[in-house]
């Protein structure tokens, strides 16, 4: 995924992300699009992690936890 070019990964994360984040604010109740951002946030959590930013990491794998609960609880029977 990677593939030792964590920079150019996180730069294209924060890209992706930030469009993910503009979708999933305008439909709140989209789960595909929350689903996403949450994808998105784990991307650059491994990201930042592979940089040796493990703090910063955290804060992102975090974010994206927070979204993937809170799907998890409006649903709780969808695997």
């Amino acid at each position: 995924m990677l593939q030792g070019k964590s920079d150019e990964a996180l730069a294209r994360y924060r890209a992706g992300n930030a469009i993910a984040g503009r979708l999933a604010a305008a439909d709140p109740g989209n789960e595909g699009r929350q689903k996403d951002l949450a994808l998105g946030l784990e991307r650059m959590g491994l990201a930042l992690e592979a940089g040796g930013d493990v703090d910063a990491a955290l804060t992102e794998y975090r974010a994206g936890l927070a979204i993937a609960r809170r799907l998890a609880a409006a649903d709780p029977g969808n695997a």
